[in-house]
This record gives C-alpha cells, sequence and structure tokens, in this order.
C-alpha cells in the first residue's frame, strides 16, 4: 500500500510538461486504481484531484467490434513523449489520443485481466455501455453501474471507495462520459475529482497528476541521510557526473546531496 509521505501532486503549464516534472522529481504518475487506494485510505485526499495514467479507450477491433475499454495498464497512453508527439503534431481526434489499432486489440485481449483484486482491463460492447446512467446518480445506482466499477478498478474497490466517499461527498456522485466512436480508436484520461468521475477530458488538458515516489530515489536520499561518512566515496564514485543524475531526484534529496558532495570536495 502506498503511504501518503510518498504521495505528491504535480501539475505545470500543460500535461507533458506536468509529467516531465513528475519524473524529474523521482516519481511515477498513478493509475486511478491506485489513486482510489489513496483516497480510501486517506480520505483527506478527497479535497485533490488529478488525472491519472489510466484511460477510457473507444473504437472498433481489426473484427469490426465497437468496444468501450478502461484499462489500468502502461502502454503507448502512458509514454511522456508518445502524447507530446501527439500534441505537438496536432494528432489529437476532438482532444482524443489516437490509438494504434494494434495497441486498441491487444487490450481486448486483456480483457478481465486482474492483479491484486484489481481489475486492469474491462472490456464493453460499444452500444450496451451508451445504456447507462451518467451525471448525477445515488451510491446505489454507482454501486451497480458497470461504468463507476471499471473506472475505479472492479467491483470490490468501487465498493470500499464509494463507501468512504459517502462519508465525506452524502449520497451523490457524478459520473461524466462522452461517446468516441469513430473510424479510429482513440482514448481520454481517467480523471477524479472530489465528487466526480470524469473520462471525457481532453489530452492536452487535465495537467494536474498525481504520483508516487518511486522506491530507488527513497532508500537512496535514506542512505545520504543515515550516514554521510560511510557512503560519501560509494556515492562520489556513482554520481561521477552529479548534474544528469539529480535530475532524477526530488529537489530535497538533490539539494542534500550537493551538500554532502560539497563537504567531501573540500576535505580531499
Amino acid at each position: 500500500m502506498i503511504g501518503e509521505e510518498e504521495y505528491g501532486i504535480f501539475e505545470r503549464d500543460n500535461i507533458v510538461a506536468t509529467l516531465r516534472a513528475c519524473e524529474n522529481a523521482g516519481y511515477s504518475p498513478l493509475f486511478m486504481p491506485e489513486f482510489a487506494q489513496l483516497r480510501i485510505a486517506y480520505p483527506g485526499l478527497f479535497k485533490d484531484f488529478g488525472r491519472t495514467m489510466s484511460i477510457r479507450a473507444t473504437g472498433k477491433t481489426s473484427a469490426g467490434s465497437a468496444l468501450e475499454i478502461y484499462a489500468h495498464v502502461p502502454s503507448d497512453w502512458s509514454q511522456r513523449q508518445y502524447i507530446s508527439d501527439a500534441i505537438s503534431e496536432e494528432k489529437l481526434i476532438a482532444h482524443a489520443l489516437p490509438l494504434t489499432q494494434e495497441s486498441f486489440d491487444a487490450l481486448e485481449k486483456r480483457n478481465g485481466e486482474t492483479k491484486d483484486g484489481i481489475r486492469l482491463v474491462t472490456v464493453m460492447d460499444h452500444a450496451q455501455a451508451q445504456k447507462w446512467k451518467f451525471g448525477e446518480q445515488s451510491i446505489d445506482e454507482a454501486l451497480e453501474n458497470p461504468h463507476v466499477q471499471a473506472f475505479l478498478g472492479g467491483g470490490e474497490q468501487a465498493e470500499a471507495y464509494l463507501e468512504v466517499h459517502q462519508k465525506v461527498h452524502g449520497n451523490k456522485i457524478y459520473v461524466w462520459h462522452s461517446n468516441d466512436l469513430g473510424n479510429v480508436p482513440v482514448a481520454r484520461p481517467l480523471v477524479l475529482f472530489s465528487g466526480y468521475l470524469y473520462s471525457y477530458f481532453s489530452f492536452f488538458n487535465g495537467r494536474r497528476v498525481p504520483g508516487v515516489r518511486r522506491a530507488s530515489v527513497s532508500e537512496l536520499g535514506a542512505h545520504a541521510v543515515r550516514n554521510e561518512n560511510i557512503y560519501i566515496r560509494s556515492y562520489k564514485t556513482l554520481l561521477a557526473n552529479p548534474e544528469q543524475a539529480y535530475v532524477a531526484l526530488d529537489d530535497a534529496v538533490a539539494s542534500g546531496l550537493r551538500e554532502i558532495l560539497s563537504k567531501y570536495d573540500s576535505r580531499k
């Protein structure tokens, strides 16, 4: 389980800059089930909102089946460069991110995949998916809504999340959705506001991203603080080109290492 102290929120002028800042600080952007789990464990985080790397994809398979797919797994759509290229080359379709036919077909094959009790991929028939209720709904209605379950990572997690949501926000929740079926498969990011579940955001907007500190960075910072005399020589070797290494660290750890290495240089 992610600890609250390992969690951070990043926001820059656009989504590409935000993802870069997240990476440079030594954090990995969250997928929706992780963000939901944090809120379940720490209800104070309901005041935060954020865009995750999870998506709702819409399109037709190579066989011609029209589908909607909720996915909490990494692929092209979670890669900063892929997103950047699509935006800079003006390839977005109605503000949604185009997907390759290969990646959309691959998602269909992963339907029902789970990990640690979380449903990672949920495939829905497109026509049936449009029939469920969107907008304002009661907690009981949301519990039965396949979109809510798929959005949050499965029925059990949706039940746990909605129980906490009800304590924080009462008996209403809002589910916002768009019909993106066209000639090319597209994806939209899953965004969680205080009391709203959004799957119709532009890939260009929604630049507030929750992240979690990567373990390697936490360990590096912890070692440096614990005993600078023991570890200083190994870090000096490791950071033969320290300016390149600092970009992978958050500001506090990078500053601490600079200070330690400065002391070491003065002792030589």
